[in-house]
């Protein structure tokens, strides 16, 4: 296990109740929707590098930045959706 500091929490997490650290799991086990996940950011190129905090602040997503993330659909009606 590994104690990591997020950069920013995003506010797909709001409701997670997760705080600026966690613990993680480095080994590779099958993962499913609706798990949490933890990333670094590698490059900002393009409009859609931003990141709306748990507060509801949009701010940039910079190269080098953990955040927390959840797999899985995401449907929006004003941005995009994906699967992750």
């Amino acid at each position: 296990m590994q104690s990591i500091k997020f950069t920013q929490v995003p506010s797909v997490l709001r409701n997670a109740q997760l705080g600026q650290e966690a613990w993680i799991s480095p080994n590779s086990t099958p993962v499913q929707e609706g798990d949490l996940v933890a990333f670094r950011v590698f490059e900002t190129e393009g409009k859609r590098s931003y990141v709306e905090s748990i507060q509801g602040v949009i701010k940039p997503a910079t190269v080098g930045d953990i955040l927390p993330g959840v797999l899985g659909h995401r449907k929006a009606t004003l941005e995009f959706g994906g699967i992750a």
